[in-house]
This record gives C-alpha cells, structure tokens and sequence, in this order.
C-alpha cells in the first residue's frame, strides 16, 4: 500500500498549558480543517506553522510529496536536548492530550478514501538529493539554539537555548531575533536553515539580531548537531 499522510510526534513531553504546535501544515490544505477538528473534539487547542521547516523526520515524507506534519510544543525550555532534561520535568497529562489528538487524526485519516492533494513545494531535484546523500554521516552546523516557531515575524526568533550552547557564549539571549547571517538577510526559518547548511560545526559566523528594537551583531562559533 502506498503512503499517503504522516504524522510525527516529536518533542511533546512538557505541553503543559501550551498550544500544540503543527509544523509542516502547508503540505495539504486539509490539515488546517484537520486540527480545528481536533481543537473542538478534544479541547486541546493547536497551532497552525505554516513556514517551511525541513528539520526532523516527517521531512523525507515531504520530499516524496507526502503530506505530512509534527506535533510539537510550544514551551521549548533550555535544557532541550540536554541530560538536564530529565523524566521528572514530563507533563504526563499533556501527553495524555497529545494521544487524544493524534487518535483522532489517525481514525480521520483511515476513513478517507481518497489521499489528500500534496501542495507543499514537492520533492528535493536531483541535485539536493546527490547533496543530500554525500553528506551522510557528517555533523550538521548549529547555534545551539531553538527558534520560536510561533513567531509570525521577519526573521527567526530564539525561543531558548542550554547554557553552554554556542548561542549562549556568544550572547544571544532568548526572544533576540535573528535577521541575517554573515550579512545575507534572514527573514523566514527556511532563510535560516538554508544558511546554515552552508557552514560546518567550528566555522565562526557574523549573527545579527534585533533585541530591544536595536539591532547588533555578534560572532558566534558554530557547534554540531
């Protein structure tokens, strides 16, 4: 059988009372009608992101022109990827809700009879994958930090970041927000992950942000993730 819809759960532990973030939504228009749905029949209120995201693992269903989302929330704390992110920190309640609406969209999604329409921007050409294979196994170029992804602006807002991250010795604090690297303009997190690619983990890089309506900007060595 073929596939025709993929939902990723990822990063839901600490919900809380945060809105339930859906990344990826322009892969099918159905998705927007999908969630109010679910916010109705559950009571677990999401949030649609509608921006170009390729981090994470619904992205190889994306690139097949699968439509496909991440269940993701909103709270992002510093400590995400870190041992300081411990069980006890886990809202089990709110995984509770995350279940709820998953079950709901997976029963909706088993009933259809039809696929729905891809209208995301398609699969990767030939030359990304060709890219995209030859750097298997080599360690992607990051700030350490993780943007707000419900943030609507230009630019990408910091929505938190560890303490030893590269972000944090380089001084960016939580809610600067992001406008361009070594120079080239960043307004969406699509512009971000794209400049990023072009770097290796140890490069030293210019970021300019926006804090308190100022703008500066700050060199930042680059670590892996």
């Amino acid at each position: 059988s073929k596939y025709f819809a993929n939902l990723n759960i990822d990063t839901v532990g600490r919900l809380f009372d945060n809105k339930l973030m859906v990344l990826n939504a322009n892969t099918a228009r159905e998705w927007k009608f999908i969630f109010m749905g679910t916010d109705f029949t559950t009571g677990v209120a999401s949030q649609i992101v509608t921006q170009e995201l390729d981090a994470s693992d619904q992205i190889s269903f994306i690139n097949a022109q699968v439509p496909a989302v991440q269940l993701f929330y909103a709270g992002i704390k510093s400590d995400y990827h870190v041992p300081t992110d411990t069980a006890d920190k886990i809202d089990f309640t709110g995984l509770v809700k995350v279940a709820s609406v998953a079950k709901e969209i997976i029963e909706y999604l088993s009933m259809r009879k039809e696929p729905m329409p891809f209208t995301g921007k398609g699969a990767v050409n030939q030359d990304n994958k060709s890219k995209a294979k030859s750097n298997t196994g080599t360690r992607k170029a990051s700030t350490g930090s993780m943007p707000d992804f419900a943030y609507s602006g230009i630019g990408v807002k910091i929505a938190g970041m560890a303490d030893d991250s590269p972000a944090t010795k380089a001084g960016l604090k939580t809610g600067d927000v992001i406008t361009a690297l070594n120079g080239n303009k960043i307004t969406t997190l699509k512009d971000y992950s794209n400049q990023l690619k072009a770097h290796n983990p140890g490069d030293t890089v210019e970021i300019t942000i926006t804090r308190d309506k100022k703008e500066q900007t700050l060199k930042l060595t680059l670590g892996a993730r």
